[in-house]
């Protein structure tokens, strides 16, 4: 029981590194800038740095309304969420299936303790 709590905190952990790690870019904002993944990362950090406080969301919108703007066209998105298959990879997978594994472990850990 203790090696598995120490191994369920050690991937909570590896999961925690990769999610801040990453650099979460919009699939939309990459578009909008031909994939030019420096500048879109230098338009993120200005807009953070502008507006503090906001959500990670917020910055995106604020980043794609902006650069609608600039070019003469303004399209809001919807606010449903939707995953499209380029929005797919393999580290929301990975943070998806640990998630799963962390709600089963806690699951048995209950179901052992009530026995």
């Amino acid at each position: 029981m203790v090696l598995g709590i120490a191994l369920l905190s050690l991937a909570s952990i590896i999961v925690v590194i990769i999610y801040c790690t990453s650099d979460h870019i919009d699939q939309d904002i990459l578009e909008a800038l031909r994939g030019d993944r420096e500048q879109a990362k230098r338009l993120l950090k200005q807009a953070k740095l502008r507006y503090p406080g906001k959500s990670g969301r917020w910055y995106i919108e604020k980043v794609l309304y902006d650069l609608g703007r600039d070019r003469g066209v303004v399209k809001s998105r919807s606010r449903g969420i939707k995953l499209n298959k380029r929005d797919f990879n393999w580290e929301n997978f990975f943070l998806f299936s640990m998630i799963l594994s962390l709600v089963q472990f806690i699951a048995s850990l209950f179901s052992n303790w009530l026995n």
